[in-house]
């Protein structure tokens, strides 16, 4: 399911590793951009989960989206949802904003964009997703 997905939302515009993690029980995938601005984003999909990083970023920033269905199609359609949203990140879509931590001795980078009418936000402790 995530080599399909990655290559509907992504194409060959994108280098991918894919990797087992045996611990989770969970498959990884590496992607780095093929234009001349290196990026590289991460996802780790499990039965239960799936994660996306922005690894471009300091600290980097990423959102875990929980899924505990067992049909394929609606994980799959939560795992394009997010590539999607990584994949507008790569097309320099969207905006970086920096955000005070709560003790404010730095500024956190969070990736905001707007896709289908709602906006997501990637950050390093916080991600929100459209309802």
């Amino acid at each position: 399911m995530l080599r399909r997905v990655l290559a509907e939302v992504f194409g060959d515009n994108i280098e991918v590793e894919y990797s087992y993690d045996p611990k989770s029980m969970g498959h990884r995938a590496l992607l780095t951009s093929v234009d001349d601005k290196p990026t590289q984003l991460g996802f780790h999909v499990t039965h239960d989960w799936c994660s996306v990083w922005i690894l471009d970023l300091e600290p980097d920033v990423s959102m875990t989206d929980f899924d505990y269905d067992y049909e394929e199609e609606p994980k799959a359609a939560n795992l394009r949802a997010l590539a999607r949203v990584l994949h507008a990140y790569v097309n320099g879509e969207g905006r970086i904003e920096y955000r005070p931590t709560l003790i404010r001795r730095r500024l956190q980078p969070h990736f905001v964009v707007e896709i289908d009418g709602g906006v997501w936000s990637l950050g390093h402790h916080f991600s929100r997703r459209p309802v």
